[in-house]
């Protein structure tokens, strides 16, 4: 799925629509930036897997799974 794989969320049906929304909002709230000098690809658009781990108990990270290699 394209929203997990870009760190997006994933709404479930239900008939709470307001709630959802609320979620994405407050959701939305914080982040943080992250930026890495990643090494040179073979070739223009070489595909990475990315993985983020953290060390704290109770935090989480939704973000890109894959970025393009650029020269």
């Amino acid at each position: 799925m394209v929203s997990i794989q870009t760190g997006g969320l994933i709404l479930k049906k239900t008939s709470h629509l307001a709630e959802e929304i609320n979620q994405c909002l407050n959701d939305a709230k914080s982040y943080n930036r992250l930026e890495f000098d990643s090494p040179e690809g073979k070739g223009f658009g070489e595909l990475h897997t990315l993985t983020i781990r953290l060390n704290r108990p109770g935090l989480s990270v939704r973000t890109n799974r894959f970025y393009n290699a650029s020269f």
